[in-house]
Order: C-alpha cells, then structure tokens, then sequence
C-alpha cells in the first residue's frame, strides 16, 4: 500500500510546490529553477483555470503542463483524480508480484513529469490494475 500513498503524496508536494512558488518562497523558486520551470507552467495553468468536480477540457499550447498529477486534476477535475487514485490504490492492493509493483512504482513517480504515464490510453498503470498474478490452471497441475 506504500506505492498507493506515494502516489497521493506526489500529487499533494506537486500542489503544495506550485502554491509555494505562487507566494513566491524561496525554495520553490529554487526547485522551480531546478526542475526546468515545471512549476511555474504549474502555477499558470493553477491560475488560469478553476478547479471543479468535474474538470475542463483544456488546451496546454503554449506553457507544457507535463506533471500528471495536475493535468489530470485540471482535465478532469476532482471526480476524475478520485477515480485515477482509486484505480491505483485497487491496482497496488490486487497484486502480490514483486515485479508489477516495480513497474506501478516507476510510473507513479514518473508522472511527476510526464502527463503520459497518466493517460488511459498509454500507461502500464491501467493494464497494471487488471493484470492477474493468481496461478494458472496449467501451473496448479504442474505442482
């Protein structure tokens, strides 16, 4: 369940570093500076856009939105962050393999900076949550 709440944990550090930078702190300007102005591209589309339950259709041209965790609270409000959380939480909690959570950790963290491992379409994370690590009739017999 580790994996679940580091999960949660980016997402509230990727809020929390945008608002700190939005008040101009110290140490987010730092961080910003450090991570290629990824939280100042944050912080515009924070204030450019309101946060509702349901999200907006939203065009990143122009400033990169490329943390996952923010583009999908922004896209799709705080429903769709809920769902994407949950989905994580049932993928982290359904499987045993060492290995598959391996590959859920990588993506989680990995989403900080890229708006990808987040997508319904391209990320492992969903294929993830439904893969099975139960044995197979065939691996049952064998022992």
């Amino acid at each position: 369940n580790i994996i679940a709440v580091q999960a949660i944990i980016l997402f509230a550090v990727s809020v929390l570093a945008t608002l700190a930078y939005m008040t101009n702190n110290y140490y987010a300007i730092a961080l910003n500076d450090f991570l290629n102005h990824r939280i100042e591209w944050q912080a515009y589309y924070l204030e450019k856009i309101n946060i509702n339950f349901i999200g907006h259709q939203i065009s990143f041209t122009g400033y990169p939105l490329d943390n996952g965790y923010m583009r999908y609270l922004m896209n799709y409000g705080i429903a769709g962050l809920v769902i994407v959380f949950t989905l994580i939480v049932r993928s982290v909690v359904k499987n045993n393999n060492a290995t598959i959570r391996n590959v859920q950790l990588l993506f989680i963290v990995y989403a900080i900076s890229e708006s990808i491992t987040l997508s319904a379409i391209a990320s492992p994370i969903w294929l993830l949550s439904v893969c099975d690590d139960t044995q197979t009739d065939y691996e049952k017999e064998k022992q």
